[in-house]
């Protein structure tokens, strides 16, 4: 809510009172009336099915690194709404991934040769052994893990799915990728035609659906709509050559600002300051924590600000 809050003073240009300011994570905690769940929680749910499945008496210690790799990779493919069971499959019959992805580059299509012949099954190493005994167990290690999640970490879940699609459906209508009547009908109709629509639809569904059961979900038409909504996003979106050009400005552009603050560190907000006192965090960390919290529309107008001279901006 920062840099809303900037916004919003810049546009009333009088002393208001600041409204109440809810993330989408938020607004689901609160109508659900629960607590998310802490890491260190979700650590050691996932560490007790990852012992029951492993059968291995490895320690929290020493799973704990690969946890939260886990965890992050878990909730990256929640809110990508990946094909977890595919993702997951044994790969490392090579002939499998020459017929199925044959839509890689030459170049991929050697590295990913290159690292799975180092993981061949007939392979007796241990480290490779192990390496194919945790990959067996993946799905099922996921399947369970969500199955056990608490309503808080469901309702985190569809919210990070939700906020993601349509800031991305955004952010392809502001870059010239499409616009709102190049996305699929039979989609929009059942979700709506605008974000605002969009976000009413998806909120609305999940309260409905949810109110009175031990459970957080969506209607089956709702849900499908927005799977599919977004698989049609990766398909012209996300790998649409125009987008993929955009990259290395976008690289450029955080790098500068990077090392602006860094040179200039007085300049980003004294919140983000006082966080690195408090929590004996560097100045790095500070600077990443203000940059990866801006929006893409505050990240360029602040670009501009910077290294744009006055004069060149009309």
């Amino acid at each position: 809510g920062l840099f809303f809050q900037k916004y919003l003073s810049e546009v009333a240009k009088r002393p208001l009172f600041s409204p109440a300011i809810l993330t989408i994570n938020d607004l689901f905690v609160r109508l659900a009336k629960r607590q998310t769940a802490d890491r260190i929680s979700l650590l050691f749910l996932l560490y007790n099915h990852y012992i029951r499945l492993s059968g291995t008496d490895e320690s929290f210690d020493d799973f704990l690194y690969w946890g939260e790799l886990l965890l992050n990779d878990f909730d990256d493919i929640d809110k990508y709404m990946v094909d977890a069971r595919q993702l997951f499959r044994n790969l490392s019959d090579w002939k499998e991934i020459e017929q199925e992805f044959d839509y890689l580059s030459e170049e991929q299509v050697a590295a990913i040769r290159t690292f799975w012949s180092s993981f061949n099954r007939r392979s007796e190493a241990p480290h490779r052994q192990h390496f194919i005994a945790v990959w067996q167990i993946l799905f099922d290690l996921y399947t369970q893990f969500r199955e056990a999640l608490t309503m808080e970490g469901k309702v985190i879940r569809l919210a990070d799915k939700i906020a993601y699609i349509n800031h991305d459906i955004d952010d392809a209508i502001r870059g010239g990728i499409l616009c709102e009547e190049n996305l699929p009908e039979e989609y929009t109709d059942v979700l709506g035609h605008t974000t605002k629509e969009r976000l009413n639809t998806l909120i609305h569904d999940i309260i409905n659906e949810s109110m009175g059961r031990d459970d957080i979900r969506m209607s089956e038409d709702v849900h499908f709509a927005m799977t599919n909504l977004r698989k049609f996003m990766f398909e012209s979106v996300y790998t649409n050559p125009k987008a993929k050009s955009e990259e290395k400005k976008v690289t450029k552009m955080l790098t500068e600002m990077y090392k602006y603050f860094l040179d200039n560190y007085d300049e980003i907000p004294e919140e983000f300051r006082s966080i690195e006192e408090a929590h004996n965090e560097s100045r790095e960390r500070a600077v990443c924590d203000y940059i990866a919290g801006m929006s893409d529309l505050f990240a360029v107008n602040t670009f501009k600000k910077i290294f744009i001279p006055a004069s060149w901006k009309n």
